[in-house]
């Protein structure tokens, strides 16, 4: 990592690095407020910026095909999520993805078919993937709105991926 003239900081990474992961600690940066990942990337490990609080923008290339639970986890000055690619399918991609994103204003989700978010409802107890933020919006394709907002699985007495509970949080989007 370097730092800019403007004090920003650049991070290069070989162009054969195709993976992000923990062992990389952004949070230990709480100056990195603006982060662009180039199109090597393909997959995003656990964890990778949980809790950098400086990350205020982060833009995920196209080539995106892989995040993993917890990935901006408590990054507390995130306004706008990076734009989800419609190919981030993994079965757990989401879980936990922006929990504790208190500043969090704007998603942009790509995927037709809903992605695993991880939020359970069992006696009681509602946990998952996006902070409920006063007057947080999470876009979603205008084609797709309806099964968004009405998406449930229930497995073994327990509903899970419950989209449903994002409803008055999900606005139809031409992407």
């Amino acid at each position: 990592m370097s730092k800019n003239k403007d004090n920003t900081y650049t991070v290069i990474y070989k162009k054969e690095k195709t993976e992000l992961s923990q062992d990389y600690p952004f949070s230990i940066y709480k100056c990195c407020k603006n982060i662009i990942l180039p199109n090597s990337i393909t997959k995003i490990n656990l964890e990778t910026f949980k809790n950098c609080i400086g990350l205020e923008n982060i833009t995920l290339p196209n080539s995106i095909s892989e995040i993993g639970n917890k990935v901006f986890f408590g990054c507390t000055n995130l306004k706008t999520a990076p734009e989800l690619p419609a190919t981030t399918l993994k079965s757990v991609c989401y879980h936990n993805m922006f929990y504790g994103c208190t500043s969090l204003k704007e998603v942009y989700c790509k995927p037709i078919t809903p992605p695993a978010i991880g939020y359970y409802y069992n006696d009681g107890y509602t946990g998952g993937s996006f902070p409920f933020n006063k007057g947080m919006k999470i876009y979603v394709p205008r084609s797709s709105f309806n099964t968004y907002t009405g998406y449930t699985n229930y497995v073994n007495g327990t509903y899970s991926d419950n989209w449903f509970l994002l409803k008055s949080y999900i606005e139809p989007y031409d992407f």
